[in-house]
């Protein structure tokens, strides 16, 4: 494996920052760099979970989750990004919410996702 310095890397641009993300659940990386840490959440006992052991509303959400099929659909075009805008006008609304966002934010995100 061969190790680069950022010194040596021609970038169009002035590095000021750079992101590398570690968990702090594997071996730590160490580098002589200031840095932040960032919150990280593990499950470590995810394994052992069973339905009946679960609150009864959760149990009851799990059972619904399983009876209803999920559908899955690719999105990439700017009516795609419409159709999705309607969906998130009608969920809005039907949940007495404010709207935030246009159809042209859907669409760009549609498109964007492409």
């Amino acid at each position: 494996e061969k190790i680069i310095a950022l010194k040596e890397v021609q970038l169009p641009v002035s590095l000021h920052v750079l992101r590398i993300p570690v968990s702090a659940f594997s071996d730590s990386l160490e580098i002589p760099l200031p840095f932040v840490a960032t919150r990280e959440t593990a499950i470590s006992d995810l394994g052992e979970w069973n339905v009946p052991s679960l609150p009864p509303r959760i149990r009851r959400d799990i059972k619904k989750a399983l009876r209803t099929s999920l559908q899955t659909s690719d999105i990439g075009t700017s009516a795609d990004g419409r159709g999705l805008h309607r969906l998130y006008q009608h969920t809005v609304k039907h949940r007495g919410g404010t709207l935030r966002y246009n159809a042209k934010y859907f669409e760009a995100l549609a498109e964007l996702s492409n």
